[in-house]
């Protein structure tokens, strides 16, 4: 017998622009963020999704939505980006049993290939 302990979906590098940051040349314009997340769902709810069943969690849409809630949001920091825009995830995606989210900006320095900062959330039981 087999135990399947883990299923996650991955989203993997999400390339877009918005305004994050606190420094007045962050706040002026838009700059690239990449944002990966990782997210234990059930895959037999997934799997009932897609024959027209209630359940599950649609890739597309958290990709929709965390593209949208970033660009929306504005933030000033990353933790701040993370922490509000990953517990909106939550309530959104009723499916969503853990996330982990990392957003990069890969153009802040020119010294690095890029600065990030991640978050794990999980949801109380």
């Amino acid at each position: 017998m087999v135990n399947c302990d883990q299923q996650q979906l991955h989203i993997s590098n999400l390339r877009f622009e918005a305004i994050v940051g606190i420094l007045k040349e962050e706040r002026e314009s838009p700059q690239p963020l990449i944002v990966n997340a990782t997210m234990d769902v059930d895959f037999n709810k997934a799997h009932h999704v897609a024959h027209k069943m209630d359940g599950g969690l649609d890739y597309s849409k958290m990709v929709e939505f965390l593209t949208t809630r970033i660009k929306a949001g504005e933030f000033g920091l990353l933790e701040d980006l993370l922490d509000t825009v990953g517990r909106q995830a939550f309530v959104t995606f009723r499916d969503l049993k853990v996330l982990e989210l990392r957003v990069d900006k890969p153009t802040i320095m020119e010294t690095c290939q890029s600065v990030g900062a991640s978050i794990l959330l999980r949801r109380e039981t």
